[in-house]
């Protein structure tokens, strides 16, 4: 995902300018946002918790 790759970039950036801060919030915002709407995580427990893992 190109928007990852963005994220990634800032985050090995190191020290931000407060613009960069901002875009990075941004963006991780949209991205889980658009998670939480599209890529559902079952509640797995016991057995088959271990099992995922």
């Amino acid at each position: 995902m190109a928007t990852q790759k963005v994220i990634d970039s800032l985050i090995d950036k190191g020290d931000l300018t407060s613009d960069e801060q901002d875009y990075l919030n941004v963006l991780g915002t949209l991205v889980h946002e658009y998670e939480e709407k599209h890529k559902s995580i079952p509640d797995i427990y016991g057995v088959e918790l271990l099992k995922a893992l």
